[in-house]
């Protein structure tokens, strides 16, 4: 279900699985506070980083892309949020 909101998820599998293998990001989430439209294509969002609902990270900012009709979280931003969660290297980032 997150795979589908997340930009090139398809070269991120191993990615997204490292990242998973914390018990602190299986159990986050995130409350989207605000979107600001740089260009038809591009978004910065600020957010706050829940995890088992409360908030970890809040007023975090990251991108959003606008890809195949579909906003999506940048890959970039995954990448950052998945270098936190301690796993090490992050393939694919």
């Amino acid at each position: 279900k997150r795979e589908a909101l997340l930009q090139n998820s398809k070269t991120l599998g191993a990615a997204i699985a490292a990242a998973l293998k914390s018990p602190m990001v299986a159990s986050a989430s995130a409350k989207v506070k605000s979107i600001a439209f740089e260009s038809a294509t591009e978004a910065t969002v600020t957010y706050d980083v829940l995890v088992g609902g409360t908030p970890m990270m809040p007023n975090a900012t990251g991108k959003a892309v606008f890809e195949d009709n579909t906003w999506l979280v940048s890959q970039e931003t995954f990448c950052g949020l998945a270098a936190l969660s301690g796993a090490g290297t992050i393939p694919g980032c």
